[in-house]
């Protein structure tokens, strides 16, 4: 198991990479970014500024424990 800061950065990854890359093309098919204009590197980065922030919910899901609402 890793350290805390490690499992709150993996927590994020998935829902953050899906929302913030995936979606938009930010990635080819073997899951690197591609090459981008500046106007792309514009969108990437607000699109990821935006995508941590929709992240929040799922990534402390995946931090809590199962068992804290019960």
């Amino acid at each position: 198991m890793g350290s805390f800061s490690d499992r709150l950065v993996e927590s994020f990854a998935g829902t953050h990479d899906l929302i913030g890359g995936q979606i938009w093309g930010f990635y080819n098919s073997q899951g690197n970014t591609t090459q981008k204009t500046e106007t792309e590197k514009l969108r990437a980065e607000i699109t990821t500024a935006v995508a941590i922030s929709l992240a929040v919910p799922f990534a402390m899901a995946d931090l809590m424990p199962s068992d804290l609402l019960q």
